[in-house]
C-alpha cells in the first residue's frame, strides 16, 4: 500500500534527474522562442489542422505562363451536372477563412475555395499586373478554366 502511495506521490519516479531536467529545459526554450519569435509557425499548423478538419484537402494548379499557379482548397468531387460552390476570400485572407463554414457543408456538395493572387499559397502577382477588380476577375477566370 505504502509503494502505491509513494507512485501516486511520484516520490517514485525520477523526474529530477539530469536527462529529464535537460530536456525539459530545452523543450520550454524552444516553445517559448517560437511563440514569442516565431507565432506564424503556430499559426500555420493551426491553419492546416482546421482545413484537414473541414474536409478540405490544399490543392494547387498547374503553372501558368510566367509560373503564376493558384491554391485552393476542395472539399469533394466534380460531379457533371451539379452545382459547385466556389468560395472566394477578402483582403488579407485565404482558403483557411472558409474552413468552418465548409466542415457543416453536406459531403456531397463540391466546394472551392480559392487562394487569390498573392494571397495564401499562390503565387504573387506580377508588378505590372491589374491588381484592382477588374484584374481579380480575370484571374478568378482563369482558375475556373483551370478546374
Amino acid at each position: 500500500m505504502e509503494r502505491i502511495l509513494n507512485i501516486l506521490m511520484f516520490s517514485e519516479l525520477s523526474l529530477m534527474n539530469p536527462a529529464t531536467l535537460t530536456v525539459a529545459t530545452l523543450t520550454t526554450m524552444m516553445t517559448l522562442y517560437v511563440y514569442f519569435k516565431q507565432p506564424s509557425i503556430i499559426l500555420q499548423a493551426y491553419f492546416r489542422v482546421a482545413v484537414r478538419w473541414s474536409g478540405m484537402k490544399v490543392k494547387f494548379t498547374k503553372p501558368l505562363e510566367g509560373g503564376f499557379s493558384f491554391s485552393y482548397g476542395e472539399k469533394g468531387h466534380r460531379v457533371k451536372g451539379q452545382m459547385s460552390i466556389l468560395m472566394l476570400h477578402g483582403f488579407s485572407a485565404d482558403h483557411f477563412m472558409w474552413a468552418s463554414i465548409v466542415q457543416n457543408i453536406p459531403a456531397g456538395v463540391h466546394v472551392v475555395a480559392v487562394d487569390l493572387p498573392g494571397h495564401g499559397f499562390s503565387s504573387d502577382p506580377e508588378d505590372e499586373e491589374d491588381i484592382g477588380i477588374r484584374g481579380q476577375l480575370l484571374r478568378v477566370r482563369q482558375f475556373l478554366d483551370l478546374v
